[in-house]
């Protein structure tokens, strides 16, 4: 573009299409670099998940079970994690706070009530919610109040208690009270479904498993402010090609060039310039 514009005789007019091709192919590195940066982040600072439902569901056993040791207290008896359990694990690579809540339910007991509030407030600061029915109760009114406050959270639905031989929650109910959301059949007791659920954290925090031909690397956040930038100028000029004069086309591509700089630590200025003339033949 620039060479377009200073020595118009020399390099010839602006092929617009092979202009645009570069600078959209640009914009996808970018966004690459975008994202592997963010995937970064997750590995780097973890995710948090809370595990909430009714009293009683399994909670406290599943905790116990991803953790891999008896970290809390399981009884028959409702009510039993009355504040909010958190611990550590690794998952699929991913650092994980894990977090029980207390059994989320109507009471009049007040240590009970602060349980509960203090529960919902660790949910809906969580990345991710896992959400239990018991297998044993079919889907109840208390189920269905706590999935109201938490559907448009990112959630997985597990059916746990799915080792009893008499179950009343079916495929068909699922469907019907909550569609389109995961669900996974669980038995924390005897670690079924553990590893679909693993699976399930990894899918729904990254998006998919990385691949092996993806761009990692490690991003701060003036880092990704200077690509986002650089992805923004780029658009505005492939949007721009040949409905603007090239100069005003020249201010967005500079403008990507020196916030990639920015990145780099390079004077890209000067090297364009240089570039265009040990390319272009320009003045010899």
């Amino acid at each position: 573009v620039e060479a377009s514009l200073d020595f118009p005789e020399e390099v010839g007019d602006l092929e617009y299409n092979r202009a645009e091709a570069i600078m959209l192919e640009l914009v996808n590195v970018i966004d690459r670099l975008i994202r592997a940066g963010k995937r970064a982040d997750i590995y780097r600072e973890g995710i948090s998940i809370a595990i909430c439902g009714k009293p009683n569901v399994g909670k406290s056993s599943l905790l116990n079970t991803l953790l891999k040791k008896d970290r809390a207290i399981v009884t028959s008896i409702p009510g039993t994690t009355r504040d909010v359990i958190e611990e550590q694990l690794i998952i699929k690579g991913i650092p994980v706070r894990l977090i029980d809540t207390a059994g989320i339910h109507a009471t009049t007991d007040i240590v009970e009530q602060i349980g509960v509030e203090k529960s919902q407030e660790v949910i809906s600061e969580a990345d991710l919610v896992l959400f239990l029915l018991d297998a044993g109760d079919g889907i109840t009114r208390d189920d269905l109040e706590i999935y109201k406050s938490i559907k448009n959270r990112n959630l997985i639905i597990l059916v746990n208690k799915e080792d009893l031989e008499e179950k009343h929650i079916t495929s068909s109910d699922m469907e019907q009270y909550f569609p389109g959301i995961n669900v996974i059949k669980v038995s924390a007791k005897e670690e079924q479904g553990i590893k679909e659920l693993e699976d399930s954290i990894e899918e729904m925090i990254l998006g998919g498993k990385l691949q092996s031909d993806d761009l990692e690397m490690m991003i701060n956040l003036r880092q990704r402010e200077a690509l986002l930038r650089a992805r923004e100028h780029l658009q505005d000029a492939s949007r721009e090609l040949n409905q603007v004069p090239l100069d005003c086309l020249g201010v967005d591509i500079w403008g990507a060039l020196e916030a990639l700089g920015e990145i780099t630590g390079k004077n890209l200025r000067e090297e364009v310039i240089d570039r265009m003339f040990s390319d272009f033949c320009i003045g010899k």
